[in-house]
């Protein structure tokens, strides 16, 4: 009787599980794969309901530095498109071991038409990863996200794909990303107003993530990491006097940095540390709130 029970219990989880999952048909998820949590928001506006976002870099983390766990190789196997960045060191340093994975997933660069960026003598930052180099490919700046009308052509990319691979949806798809990219259109439109006029141009961080950003509203970066790692004395010693000079008194910092270096410089130029995130998932809100915490501390 036991049995007969345990049977049935069994049979009953497996039809409702069955009612809950996605219909194979016209309505079935695409899988996909993207690198950061930016992504994420670009595909779920263009694909809605139509998608399925798994990202292999989890918030908190480097995507200079980042070793997949044995879960997101499984998120390889399951994938339909991996939506990569371009040029950052962890798509340079397991790219070819996730397409072994996974030989029929369709792996798109986003990065194509767009203007990159390379890196200047300061900027430059490339990372060691198993006794290899694990960095940026040519010197390519690889944040081009953080530009709007950069991420823009992001999402006209990502709907022209989608569309390609599920056409019965891509009038959705293109009405999905025409509404997203006037969004991305007013955000830019925001911030250049915002940054116009301002005397102060330079900001002093510790990655050099923002060159796409500061290009964008005719600001200047200068970065404090030097090759992926601290800098020499008698660089730090260059950024300080340039930051005094300059009369910059905040170092913008990112969580997946230590602050450590950061504060130290922050004590000698008599500044302080201030946070702001590259990779937050929530695009457009974020990058609003970036411009408004830069241009508070560029005008003083």
């Amino acid at each position: 009787m036991k049995e007969t029970l345990s049977l049935c219990a069994a049979c009953l989880v497996l039809c409702a599980a069955c009612a809950q999952a996605p219909s194979v048909g016209t309505d079935a998820l695409l899988n996909v794969l993207v690198s950061i949590p930016p992504q994420k928001n670009f595909v779920e506006a263009v694909g809605g309901e139509y998608v399925a976002v798994h990202v292999l870099i989890p918030p908190g983390a480097s995507p200079a530095t980042y070793d997949p766990k044995p879960g997101d190789l499984v998120r390889v196997e399951e994938a339909d498109v991996f939506f990569r960045i371009g040029h950052i060191g962890f798509e340079q340093a397991y790219l070819s071991k996730i397409r072994s994975l996974n030989p029929d997933m369709r792996v798109v660069d986003t990065s194509q038409g767009i203007e990159l960026r390379y890196f200047g003598e300061a900027e430059s930052h490339a990372h060691e990863h198993d006794g290899e180099e694990h960095g940026h490919l040519e010197g390519v700046d690889p944040h081009v996200w953080l530009s709007p009308p950069a991420a823009k052509l992001q999402v006209e990319a990502i709907a022209r794909v989608l569309a390609e691979m599920a056409p019965e949806h891509a009038d959705t798809f293109r009405a999905n990303a025409l509404d997203y990219a006037a969004r991305l259109d007013a955000l830019h439109a925001e911030l250049a107003a915002l940054f116009a006029g301002l005397e102060a141009r330079t900001i002093l961080v510790f990655h050099p993530a923002w060159g796409y950003f500061t290009d964008a509203y005719g600001l200047k970066q200068l970065a404090i990491e030097q090759s992926g790692k601290a800098p020499t004395a008698e660089q730090l010693r260059h950024i300080i006097d340039t930051a005094k000079a300059s009369g910059i008194e905040v170092i913008f910092v990112q969580a997946q940095f230590s602050r450590e270096v950061a504060g130290s410089v922050a004590r000698e130029i008599g500044g302080v540390v201030v946070s702001i995130d590259p990779l937050a998932e929530d695009y457009i809100g974020n990058l609003r709130a970036v411009g408004k915490t830069v241009h508070e501390h560029l005008q003083r």
